[in-house]
């Protein structure tokens, strides 16, 4: 077998005797941070001319504009003529002999990047997509949230589909009761204020409230950030159908609450803080694009829109004129962003607007290190009123540009009137949590595994079932060398514990003082206790207790609100809510003044009940009866009986596969060996030799595929 490697089109030389092993496990594909799974240790190449050329002599520091190794460059292995992997290669070092160099060490990482390094360290709010969802805090903006849901501010939704934004019963301060005569003296339900005008002590209900996006979206919005593709439909490829889990109905079901931080969020000094949505604050977004050339000056630096860009060398200045004399002595903060990198260019709070124009200046933006970099400037004021800021007609924003020679250019721009309103903007909302760690919650709660099929760069997502349930069939029979096999006992799960991280809402604290459980949470062990480690998934996400309020004669109203205050009845924060959102048939016991007949409130199952959030079975608050389809009996237990099996085997085999396989398998194949069939445990490939190890599972039972309506 021939192998090459060619690196940025450049075909690389390798030492002949240099062994190149190629690892592909299953222990990856259910990962989301290595959902690129297969992968080779690092191996040496030779410091011939023309891996200097490639390296750019990379041993030698004083060569400039030569290769970087902070970042990994296009690579393809090529078996026979044949491309075998896509990936990139990563320059590691470099092996000096003699005071001359011998080798680059690289390693290869097959289908582009790991998920952990095209999302770094990004939080879920710096998903600038999710902006198309914002909102508005008016009183027909907050009804319409809560009673129908939004598909974007303004129009209302129609049902689960188009469900994109809601304001679900998630109280942050006052446990309710229901009381049609309206003589209790408690918090009332039926009868309470759901939208006071504003400069009011009490905002009414919608006063704490936030809002939940739907989960499908924040994946939408990480596919366009990012410029990538996830498998958000079935298809059909090879006579197989992969099926979608991001186009599920159970997905489809699936919110994110926007509670970041469980502090006040109205005005220091105000008599009683709250806890929701931010009023009583306006606000305004806009970028380079509103801004027009005023012809005479050294040229239009943002011709393009938005966006600019900076060669190295270069610099830029940004002087941003606002006026607003009918408001002076109102205070405003500010703040300039660049999207693409969420950094901070400027930023001022509390300023009060002066009786003239002011002047927001972002000075000396830069390439850093970069060859060159592109900016898409974010310009944000907000303020205690809802004022405008006056048209500029002859100054709104002189930008300074300052080439690598020292030369510099000017011009300025006009612009026309900026209003601030009552903006609810998503990104302020969202929980801190990374977008790796948002996508590796999803991928435990549902086990699901995320791969990549042999010449496209589409991410497929699917659950562990629906994977296994496909996949071809290789009868590997006549090249398998069975003097030199080994067979070991499996490593069989003992207990199986499903954590999620530990309550913090009164309800669920109590309920865990009472049976000595965490709510949704799943411990079990095997009956016979033998030997084995536990199964321990820990995913970082809440799951908390629902309360069916009940009216004047304790009977349950079917009304159901989360109460998010903690043990000591103050408003708790969590690690971030998913929930099913259900849209409430309250017309038997309507709510609030306004006689709501239907609203928006979280549920721990599905409308039809076929799926819960809870790992094991639990009480469901809405049926008041025990929901038994729990996420270990939908998506877990095939995968965990497989490993319970009394007949389960872990076998390796050593042998010289056919190019054909090593060229097609997926780790979903089975392998028939003899009599005997097999799931791919691991392949472990000398891509120089042709020998392959083997690891493999003993099948005696195939995959169902997953019930997802």
């Amino acid at each position: 077998m021939h192998l090459d490697l060619y690196i940025e089109n450049q075909k690389a030389e390798l030492f002949k005797d240099e062994p190149i092993t190629l690892t592909d496990t299953m222990q990856n594909v259910k990962d989301i941070s290595k959902v690129f799974s297969p992968y080779t240790q690092t191996f040496s190449l030779p410091a011939s001319d023309i891996n200097n050329t490639i390296f750019k002599h990379y041993y030698n520091s004083q060569i400039t504009n030569g290769f970087d190794a902070r970042f990994r460059v296009p690579a393809i292995l090529k078996l026979n003529g044949a491309d075998f992997k896509t990936g990139e290669i990563r320059l590691n070092g470099v092996q000096m002999r003699n005071n001359a160099v011998y080798s680059y060490k690289v390693g290869f990482f097959s289908d582009v990047v790991k998920m952990k390094d095209l999302f770094g360290q990004d939080d879920l709010s710096a998903l600038n997509p999710l902006s198309a969802y914002d909102t508005r805090y008016g009183s027909a903006y907050l009804n319409r949230l809560f009673e129908t849901g939004e598909t974007t501010s303004g129009v209302a939704a129609t049902g689960i589909a188009d469900r994109n934004v809601t304001l679900p019963l998630i109280c942050l301060q006052t446990f309710w009761n229901y009381d049609s005569t309206s003589t209790i003296t408690t918090p009332n339900l039926f009868d309470t204020p759901f939208y006071i005008p504003m400069f009011a002590p009490y905002y009414g209900l919608s006063g704490e409230l936030k809002p939940a996006l739907k989960v499908k979206r924040i994946i939408e919005a990480i596919e366009t950030q990012y410029d990538i593709e996830f498998n958000m439909s079935d298809e059909v490829i090879g006579g197989e159908t992969i099926v979608s889990f991001f186009d599920s109905d159970v997905f489809d079901e699936l919110y994110l609450w926007l509670h970041r931080e469980n502090a006040p969020t109205n005005t220091e000094g105000d008599d009683a803080p709250k806890y929701g949505i931010r009023f009583n604050w306006y606000s305004i977004k806009w970028y380079l694009g509103v801004y027009t050339y005023v012809a005479g000056g050294d040229g239009d630096f943002f011709s393009g829109g938005d966006e600019f860009t900076l060669l190295k060398g270069e610099s830029m200045t940004l002087k941003v004129t606002l006026d607003a004399t009918a408001y002076t002595g109102y205070l405003f903060n500010s703040e300039i962003r660049d999207e693409l990198t969420n950094e901070i260019i400027w930023q001022q709070f509390d300023v009060k607007i002066p009786a003239g124009a002011t002047t927001l200046t972002a000075t000396n933006m830069t390439s850093g290190t970069l060859e060159s970099r592109t900016f898409k400037l974010r310009l944000r004021t907000e303020g205690e009123a809802g004022y405008n800021w006056a048209a500029a007609p002859a100054l709104g924003l002189q930008a300074i540009k300052t080439l690598a020679d020292g030369t510099i250019l000017s011009s300025t721009y006009t612009r026309g009137a900026l209003v601030q309103t009552d903006n609810i903007y998503i990104q302020d909302y969202i929980p801190k949590i990374k977008v790796i760690d948002f996508l590796s919650n999803l991928m435990k709660v549902f086990n699901l595994t995320a791969y990549t099929l042999k010449g496209s760069s589409k991410i497929y997502i699917q659950t562990l079932d629906d994977f296994m349930s496909i996949g071809a069939q290789w009868n590997l029979s006549e090249y398998i060398n069975i003097e030199k096999t080994s067979i070991n006992r499996p490593i069989p799960f003992s207990a199986v514990n499903f954590n999620y991280s530990n309550a913090v809402t009164q309800p669920s604290i109590r309920y865990l003082a009472n049976y000595s459980a965490q709510y949704g949470n799943l411990k079990y062990s095997a009956p016979d206790k033998f030997d084995g480690k536990a199964f321990d998934l820990q995913v970082k996400t809440q799951r908390e207790v629902l309360i069916n309020v009940v009216d004047e004669t304790r009977t349950p109203t079917g009304n159901v609100q989360a109460w998010w205050v903690d043990a000591k009845g103050e408003v708790a924060k969590g690690s971030g809510y998913l929930f099913f959102n259900v849209n409430v048939d309250s017309s038997s016991y309507p709510i609030t003044i306004n006689s709501y007949n239907q609203y928006n409130a979280p549920s721990n199952s599905t409308a039809s009940g076929n799926h819960t959030l809870n790992f094991g079975n639990e009480f469901d608050v809405y049926t008041r009866l025990a929901n038994t389809n729990s996420l270990f009996a939908r998506f877990y237990t095939q995968y965990i009986v497989q490993n319970f099996q009394e007949r389960t085997r872990i076998k390796k085999f050593e042998s010289y596969l056919p190019l054909n396989f090593l060229l097609n398998y997926k780790l979903n194949d089975k392998i028939i060996i003899g009599t005997e069939e097999y799931f791919i445990n691991s392949v472990k490939t000398n891509l120089l030799t042709r020998k392959t190890t083997l690891e493999l599972i003993t099948k005696f039972e195939d995959y169902e595929p997953s019930v997802l309506s």
